[in-house]
């Protein structure tokens, strides 16, 4: 005999055995800034100039080599969803200023990693949001004041080289210098007077072989091609650019020739050659010496070209095709018509030429006035030409930047330090428990000098000290001096080692969004999804059985119906999150619809519109009768309506009186509800047109009328198989011999029979159905504890679904019965009545969610038949409206008074939320006047005494 283990005491002892409890903070927090912090800490060391190269990988087998951030997140295809978080935030500033993209990780990680110990000392998340929001808001402050000089004239190819340089030596450390003179002359040679710069027009040609000094710029456009034609070289070219093939013509109809002889045949090649020769010399004529062409080059136009002296270049790409336009300022012609003098472009000199052993078409500007200018780089290997395009494009850029502003903050972690300096006396100067994160936010700036440091082979604790002393003396453009000895400080003036004003400033903003975007985010979200995905793939996987679906439908749609599904519930959990957030953000404060409707309106509307069209309108109706229940409770609770006694039985009863009714009438229901009705009380009470008894004497009762066929006589057999005969033709006496009336269409029993066995059926389905929506919970504790397998056979509400549903049946179908003996006519009015009486069954199994349910479907059936009446106007997403308000009326009876919501709801919230709907101190909600914290236990958050800061009156008991 095993070892009974006790309980822990406890939260756990009202678990079910198998339950998890996490106690403490929330490890789903924990859990995403770990996350965090290791893809932090996989680029931390690629920062800086002496940062390691990654070695990455991608799906397609292409080899990177490189330090650049944002190369490595593109191609590492992160999916843990709050890693991504902070990936979303840096390719945002990869987007908004071009660089700094490790920046915004190493930051926000940082920022992470300080709150996780926040977290772990004591403080809530919100006391380390409000804190982390306070200190971006003060750095964003301070950060003007760091700035030391700005670029005054970018035109100045000097300056701009100064200005380029340090974003340059953060990719190529050594080739600084030289590659931001070449970079900063391609964008001075295309800088406008209006000062609208695009770095799109600053283009990068590579080209293997030589080294890096061999690499060049030159005003213009350089593409890895050959010319077409014998001719390679034009100087002062008029060049005339075709969007389409250079070929002949092709008719838009088929045609046929009919060709008799060799004569023919001559002829009619000579006139497509004089048709391309005549369209080629009229180009020519117009004075074009270059011909452009997106498509593929016939040899007989090429020939023509080769004879009046054109250039011949043909581009695959039609992006090239536009750039080239916009660089010699050309139009493409979509056929192959004379180009007038306004659409063909200029260029001084356009020629073949041999780099390395590439051969090269150039476009090429004498003066310094084109639209696009290109960097020919060479090099070894084509990942070094990769990682040399970055820097170029980091440059380019940094010229954008600076264009949009101008000032610059020195680098090499002086603005960083200074930063942390001041806001570390703000954090002081603050009450409250925010000081601690306002601390640590200054505390995380340290760590960008420190990964300079380290990555520089110098311990990182020796530089912050020094760097601090440096500050503190009032030289706040001290930074880390990467070539000097140790860890060694110098001015960043001096050193020329300056960062553009607005990467600092987007890559603070970015990093503390994203950093406070992963604190908020706790595990409602992801057991929203878990449970959303136990609630619908046994649901949706019934409904196929019952359904008799084929096997195309369970390998196709199964899974993706449960996904989409999922996703709903999961996306209106998530959503409401967002909201209350950001509500609470916008308004300063949560006022008492805020919390629960404001916040679940514009979530529930958007999660609506991820669920299936089909399943919208059921989704609805629940929603809009649970909502209706709840006003309902509300308006009890304020005294302002009183609760009627049995009211849900006697609301079953007239909602099923009506849809008998409809069910009986011609055309009255439809679809499932018609199917559903047929189900539960046979066919044999399909709708039919009144008949009376005199009328009824039909094939059926002629049928009843003939004697019973007789049956040969067998011969004798086992004593077990007489049993079996006499039973059955027992049973055939007793159905088939009882009174019926004419009208009943129950031909194969009588009346009394006929009830019977509807009692039984329905008795045996709605048994059958509460024993398998209890299986799944039976079945995990069928080993622990095997006594649980009687209780699923043997539990009340099993009996009680099925006598609710039997005697529904049997006493509708026996009222059907005696009234058609009572009137002798069958007639629709009769399931009025006997539908009524047949809603008595529900004292069996009282429910209201059934009641309100039916009501709701009842009121849209009529609202639809009103509608093809025309007797209703028809409103368009009525349904996604409804639900949305219905389910923002429940949340927020969840959030203000829990008591007036339907029990079952709220135990669904609580499976969602993995029971943390229910931790919420609900005693700062009385000034609402819900007075919730009276029929809802209290919650107050354990804290760490050290830290907490509260009035003396104050009655508050800490765990």
């Amino acid at each position: 005999m095993a070892l009974h283990v006790p309980k822990a005491p406890g939260f756990a002892q009202m678990l079910k055995d198998g339950a998890k409890h996490y106690s403490g903070l929330e490890e789903a927090v924990f859990r995403n800034i770990q996350a965090c912090k290791e893809l932090a800490q996989t680029t931390r060391t690629a920062y800086g100039p002496n940062g390691m190269n990654k070695m990455v990988i991608n799906h397609l087998e292409k080899l990177f080599v490189t330090n650049d951030a944002a190369t490595i997140l593109r191609e590492l295809e992160v999916q843990h969803p709050a890693a991504k978080m902070i990936v979303m935030a840096s390719h945002m500033q990869e987007q908004e200023v071009g660089d700094g993209t490790n920046f915004v990780l190493v930051f926000a990680g940082a920022l992470l990693e300080l709150a996780e110990e926040l977290l772990r000392m004591g403080l809530s998340v919100s006391e380390v949001i409000e804190g982390y929001e306070m200190a971006c808001k003060k750095a964003l402050e301070i950060l003007p004041d760091c700035v030391c000089s700005s670029a005054k004239n970018l035109h100045d190819l000097d300056e701009a080289t100064a200005m380029i340089r340090s974003a340059v030596m953060s990719k190529q450390y050594g080739n600084e210098d030289f590659l931001a003179n070449l970079i900063a002359q391609a964008c001075v040679s295309i800088f406008p007077e209006s000062g609208n710069f695009n770095v799109d027009n600053v283009r990068v040609c590579k080209i293997l072989g030589c080294g890096l000094n061999s690499s060049m710029m030159l005003h213009g456009m350089v593409f890895k091609k050959e010319a077409e034609g014998d001719i390679t070289s034009v100087k002062d070219a008029k060049i005339a650019v075709f969007s389409c093939p250079f070929d002949c013509m092709v008719t838009e109809t088929k045609g046929t020739v009919l060709i008799k002889n060799a004569e023919e045949l001559m002829n009619f090649s000579k006139g497509e050659e004089d048709l391309m020769e005549a369209q080629v010399k009229s180009i020519a004529d117009s004075g074009a010496t270059v011909i452009v062409t997106g498509g593929k080059v016939a040899d007989m136009a090429l020939h023509y070209a080769n004879k009046y002296k054109l250039m011949v270049v043909r581009l695959n790409s039609k992006w090239d095709l536009r750039r080239l336009c916009k660089t010699v300022g050309a139009t493409a012609l979509p056929r192959l018509t004379p180009p007038t003098p306004e659409e063909m472009g200029h260029c001084d000199s356009v020629y073949l030429s041999e780099v390395g052993d590439t051969q090269v078409v150039v476009f090429k500007h004498d003066k310094e006035d084109g639209s696009i200018s290109t960097l020919v780089i060479r090099g070894s290997t084509d990942n070094l030409m990769d990682d040399i395009e970055r820097a170029i494009d980091d440059g380019v850029n940094t010229f954008k930047v600076l264009v949009r502003d101008a000032r610059l903050c020195p680098g090499a972690g002086a603005t960083e330090i200074e930063l942390a300096k001041h806001i570390t006396s703000y954090g002081e100067s603050c009450p409250g428990l925010e000081q601690y994160s306002i601390k640590k936010y200054a505390e995380a700036f340290e760590v960008l000098p420190r990964a300079l440091a380290e990555n520089s082979g110098v311990k990182g604790n020796e530089l912050i000290s020094k760097l601090y002393a440096a500050h503190h003396e009032g030289n706040k453009n001290s930074g880390f001096d990467i070539e000097g000895e140790g860890p060694a400080v110098r001015d960043m003036i001096e050193a020329g080692i300056l960062d553009p004003y607005l990467v600092k400033h987007w890559g603070i903003k970015l990093a503390t969004n994203a950093a406070i975007t992963v604190l908020r985010v706790d595990q409602v979200t992801a057991g929203a999804l878990e449970v959303s995905f136990k609630i619908y793939a046994p649901l949706y996987l019934i409904a196929a059985i019952l359904r008799r679906r084929k096997k195309d439908y369970y390998k196709k749609r199964l899974l993706p119906e449960i996904l989409q599904s999922t996703s709903f519930l999961t996306a209106n959990g998530g959503l409401y999150i967002a909201f209350f957030c950001i509500l609470r953000k916008l308004l300063g404060r949560v006022y008492s619809w805020s919390a629960g409707f404001g916040a679940a309106l514009p979530a529930s509307y958007i999660a609506i519109l991820i669920e299936r069209k089909s399943r919208r309108g059921l989704l609805t109706i629940y929603m809009a009768n649970l909502a209706t229940e709840t006003i309902f409770r509300m308006a009890v609770t304020r005294g302002l309506v009183k609760p009627m006694k049995h009211g849900e039985v006697l609301l079953f009863c007239l909602t099923a009186s009506l849809f008998m009714f409809f069910f009986r009438c011609k055309d009255g229901l439809n679809g499932f509800a018609f199917s559903a009705l047929k189900f539960i009380v046979g066919k044999e009470e399909i709708p039919t047109h009144p008949c009376l008894a005199e009328h009824a004497h039909g094939p059926g009762s002629e049928r009843d009328a003939q004697p019973p066929d007789e049956r040969p006589e067998h011969t004798p057999a086992s004593r077990g198989s007489c049993i079996r005969a006499f039973t059955r033709k027992l049973l055939d006496s007793i159905c088939k011999h009882g009174p019926r009336h004419r009208c009943c269409k129950h031909h194969q029993d009588n009346c009394i029979s006929y009830c019977v066995k509807g009692f039984i059926r329905m008795f045996s389905v709605g048994y059958l159905i509460q024993c398998c929506l209890k299986v799944p919970s039976a079945f995990r504790q069928a080993f622990t504890k095997p006594s649980r397998l009687l209780w699923l056979l043997y539990n009340k509400e099993n009996f009680q679904l099925g006598a609710f549903l039997g005697s529904f049946v049997s006493i509708y179908k026996g009222t059907s019965c005696l009234l058609r003996w009572m009137r002798n006519l069958d007639d629709e009015l009769h399931a009025l009545i006997a539908g009524f009486l047949a809603g008595i069954s529900m004292f069996f199994y009282k429910s209201t969610s059934i009641s309100m349910y039916l009501f709701s479907k009842l009121v849209e059936t009529m609202y639809f038949k009103g509608i093809e009446a025309g007797r209703f106007p028809y409103f368009p997403h009525a349904d996604t409206v409804i639900y949305a308000v219905s389910t923002a009326i429940c949340f927020q009876a969840a959030v203000m008074e829990v008591q007036n919501l339907r029990p079952s709801y709220w135990k669904f919230l609580l499976r969602l939320t993995k029971g943390r709907f229910a931790l919420m101190n609900r005693k700062v909600l009385d000034v609402f006047g819900t007075e919730a914290s009276k029929h809802f236990g209290d919650f107050t958050p354990k804290l760490d005494p050290r830290y907490v800061l509260c009035p003396i009156d104050m009655d508050v008991q800490l765990g």
